[in-house]
């Protein structure tokens, strides 16, 4: 019996870990879809009020256009995707032949034979902000720090006669 809580609770929190992770990327994936979609729309039904003449003679084949203009839209379509897929594709064929790997964890393990892991640098300023007026206020502060010692700088000035900022004067 107590095993059988056991498992029901990790059952349970790693349901709710994957929650956490995959409900972001659900959000994000329906906005950027809705988003996508509606761009789309609004560009569609503009086009028809401006040119409603002109829209629907590329909607439908004629004489004077052969294709229509959701034809050309299509075969566009379909070969930018056979060509992206292709590519990307190929891309990794030929990574993966040269690095000699054959699964994404192989492939981890050699970058990081390859390429050296960069140091991290302790932060020289603040990086936790209450809010974007806080951040702003902070980024405007370091430029005036920055440009009132470029221009003492420039000026020849020492650390005495300095321009400072204009907090200091």
């Amino acid at each position: 019996m107590m095993e059988n809580d056991d498992t029901e609770k990790q059952t349970k929190s790693k349901g709710k870990v994957l929650m956490q992770k995959v409900a972001p990327a659900i959000f994000l994936v329906s906005m950027g879809s809705f988003m996508f979609f509606g761009g789309f729309a609004t560009a569609f039904s503009l086009a028809k009020k401006q040119d409603p003449k002109g829209f629907s003679k590329g909607m439908i084949r004629s004489k004077q256009l052969p294709d229509s203009g959701s034809a050309i839209a299509s075969r566009a379509l379909a070969r930018a995707t056979l060509y992206s897929f292709g590519g990307f594709g190929l891309f990794i064929f030929i990574t993966c032949a040269v690095l000699g790997v054959r699964t994404p964890k192989e492939f981890s393990a050699k970058m990081n034979e390859v390429i050296p892991k960069a140091p991290k640098k302790e932060s020289t300023g603040r990086n936790e902000f209450d809010s974007f007026r806080e951040l702003f206020t902070y980024l405007e502060e370091e430029d005036a720090k920055k440009t009132a010692k470029l221009a003492n700088r420039e000026l020849g000035c020492d650390s005495k006669t300095s321009l400072g900022t204009e907090k200091d004067r």
